[in-house]
């Protein structure tokens, strides 16, 4: 093989990568101004029109209908779990939609054990302290 023919070969490949990493960046990657920490909240019997939805609003996923096409081609587009979910790295549009199909929300597990005879607003004192973004008086 020639040197031109080998060129030619080698530009193709590298246009080729280039093409596929900047086809995922843009279609499949988090949004570049994704906000660490953001929590969404799915209510019970949320469509997934809905879902993908909230989840370009709090800059989760770029894109609504991929996500909503990745749940229909997996055959789990009724099978998201509500419940509240925190994003704290970006994540590409698969992850996502594996996480909400298994209703993996992103909280840290807590374990709260409440003692025999304390009265309701001693609990909602303890877990007011243990869920930060849990108030007592909304909790009451």
């Amino acid at each position: 093989m020639n040197s031109s023919k080998l060129n030619i070969a080698l530009s193709a490949a590298l246009a080729l990568i280039l093409l596929t990493v900047a086809g995922y960046r843009s279609l499949f990657a988090a949004p570049a101004d994704f906000a660490p920490g953001s929590v969404v909240n799915i209510a019970q019997g949320a469509s997934t029109p809905l879902v993908a939805q909230k989840l370009v609003a709090a800059q989760v996923i770029r894109h609504p209908s991929l996500l909503r096409l990745v749940l229909r081609v997996a055959g789990k587009s009724g099978s998201v779990q509500a419940g509240a979910y925190r994003f704290d790295t970006p994540q590409n549009v698969f992850t996502v939609a594996a996480r909400l199909v298994a209703g993996a929300y992103g909280f840290p597990p807590v374990r709260l054990t409440f003692l025999e005879g304390i009265t309701v607003r001693e609990a909602v004192a303890q877990i007011a302290d243990a869920f930060p973004g849990i108030s007592a008086e909304a909790f009451l």
